[in-house]
């Protein structure tokens, strides 16, 4: 059932008149937890029967590989076509920066500063991917024996 059917539901019922606020926000979100676990129980799935497919053969994985690209391909085409824009690309709407113009070199010290802000970035950015990775692989793990169970035990 849609989340706004199950919403409508809960504020109709008599059960909603007599809570207060805290309690009606409480009871909303119930309902959603609820609507979305059943969402993502549908989605493993229909992801395990999708692996089961590509190991028996029944689908290719290839297939659908090459549809996406050829998706995004042709809209990358589009994009730079002009036609995305409404009109055409022109060189005339170019500049670049020549030696006459006044434009301020950086002093040293602002460039040991630029370089030690990039180098704060890179080793932030760089516990962050590592951070998501792990996530990755835990999830990964874990669907692996999902899907070990659902194709030999035919379970989950």
């Amino acid at each position: 059932m849609s989340k706004s059917r199950k919403l409508r539901e809960l504020h109709v019922s008599e059960h909603w008149i007599q809570l207060n606020e805290a309690d009606r926000t409480k009871a909303e979100d119930e309902v959603i937890t609820a609507l979305e676990a059943h969402r993502d129980e549908k989605k493993r799935l229909c992801e395990l029967e999708w692996m089961r497919g590509l190991e028996t053969g029944e689908y290719s994985q290839e297939d659908v590989c090459e549809n996406e690209e050829d998706d995004a391909m042709e809209e990358i085409e589009y994009e730079n076509s002009g036609e995305a824009q409404g009109d055409e690309w022109d060189d005339s709407d170019w500049s670049t920066c020549t030696e006459g113009d006044d434009i301020d070199a950086p002093t040293s010290g602002h460039s040991t500063t630029i370089s030690k802000e990039y180098e704060e970035i890179k080793r932030a950015f760089a516990e962050g991917w590592k951070i998501k990775m792990e996530r990755l692989e835990t999830g990964g793990k874990k669907k692996e024996a999902d899907f070990r169970n659902y194709v030999h035990l035919g379970k989950v």
